[in-house]
């Protein structure tokens, strides 16, 4: 009995032992996978920075750009709004040809869409053919800086319509920016006597008021729709927000054409070219730099919202409000009185604010994944 007593106790040992040695083994291999894992992530969060800092300047200097450009055209001479609209999503060859540099899908691939999919994106392209008219329609009578003060007002907007189609809470923060930002649209309709344009008359003024108001509410609509679509309807890849934003664009450039065709826009093109200010050439290449400039800011407000959030998007856009004041001050000797001075200042702390709400609320967010994390690999 004792004999057997001492082999069973041997046995344990060296079960126990062999144990002792495979999870030691096993926990040097976790540390070295964890310290190539750490080596890789700080590789690769080298060239992530690199690229979100490089989304996020072009971001603010293709909008400051198109801003200013397409003022520009307005003031020299041009009087077409459906073209002016027409030419914001015209260039969408440019974002089609790096949908299809990403090689993540083939062209039959990408064309194979679902009949929800599809009216989605005739919908959502109708509405973005509605912003860029509004937006041209405003920009014609509104100088530059006051039509970028009241374009920013769309962060307010799609906090709204965000609460209400994809559920999204409202910090205090942001609730602060909306009555702030809120607050500037209103002292710019009362710097209305001071702030038109010479030759234009208070009800054009009014209307171009209005419409890029309306711009930016159709604008705040579109980002949730945007997030509702890529997150209900289309597979999540890489160039999902791409694909979604060249077919929405080809619509909105069918949508525009017929507007144009209709409103005789085509044909008076060249008429136009030579009653141009600056001359004919500069007035084609307005057109070509505008059709460029709105398609790299699309690909760059994209690239920001893949590699961070589209609030962030929404951020460096609004952003860009006081660097179109200030150029359009030097450019187009815009008037930068007492009262614009004040809604500039209540616009960028709206944004501040809206801001840092919104890293408070990704801050919030971390513990809670990594706690997730830390469960799984428990499990």
């Amino acid at each position: 009995m004792s004999l057997e007593l001492a082999e069973a106790r041997n046995d344990r040992c060296s079960s126990s032992h062999q144990d002792g040695v495979a999870a030691a083994a096993e926990e040097h291999t976790n540390k070295s996978k964890k310290n190539s894992l750490w080596s890789n992530l700080k590789r690769k969060s080298r060239l992530y920075w690199l690229m979100l800092a490089l989304s996020g300047v072009v971001t603010v200097v293709s909008t400051v750009s198109a801003f200013l450009i397409g003022r520009f055209y307005f003031t020299q001479g041009g009087s077409r709004r459906w073209l002016s609209a027409w030419i914001q999503v015209a260039g969408w060859p440019l974002s089609a040809s790096m949908l299809f540099l990403q090689k993540t899908k083939s062209l039959r691939e990408i064309l194979s869409i679902s009949r929800k999919l599809a009216s989605a994106y005739v919908v959502l392209g109708a509405i973005n053919g509605g912003v860029c008219l509004l937006y041209a329609w405003g920009i014609s009578y509104l100088p530059a800086s006051t039509s970028s003060i009241l374009i920013s007002t769309q962060l307010v907007f799609t906090s709204l319509f965000a609460l209400v189609i994809v559920r999204k809470p409202l910090s205090p923060f942001m609730w602060n920016a909306v009555v702030l930002m809120t607050c500037s649209t209103v002292l710019v309709g009362l710097h209305s006597s001071s702030d038109k344009p010479p030759g234009l008359t208070h009800s054009q003024y009014i209307l171009g008021f209005v419409m890029t108001l309306a711009a930016a509410v159709l604008f705040g609509l579109l980002i949730p729709l945007f997030e509702l679509v890529t997150k209900n309807l289309m597979a999540s890849s890489s160039s999902a927000v791409a694909e979604l934003m060249t077919f929405v664009n080809i619509v909105a450039t069918v949508v525009l054409s017929i507007g144009m065709a209709i409103n005789g826009d085509f044909s008076r093109i060249s008429a136009e070219s030579r009653v141009f200010k600056s001359g004919r050439v500069s007035y084609f290449m307005t057109l070509f730099w505008s059709a460029v400039l709105y398609q790299v800011q699309y690909l760059a407000v994209t690239g920001v919202a893949m590699l961070a959030s589209s609030l962030l998007s929404g951020i460096l856009i609004t952003a860009s409000t006081p660097l179109v004041s200030i150029f359009a001050f030097f450019f187009f000797h815009d008037n930068l009185g007492g009262v614009k001075i004040m809604a500039l200042v209540l616009s960028v702390w709206g944004f501040i604010s809206y801001a840092y709400g919104g890293y408070l609320d990704e801050k919030s967010k971390a513990p809670i994944a990594e706690d997730k994390s830390n469960y799984r690999e428990e499990v």
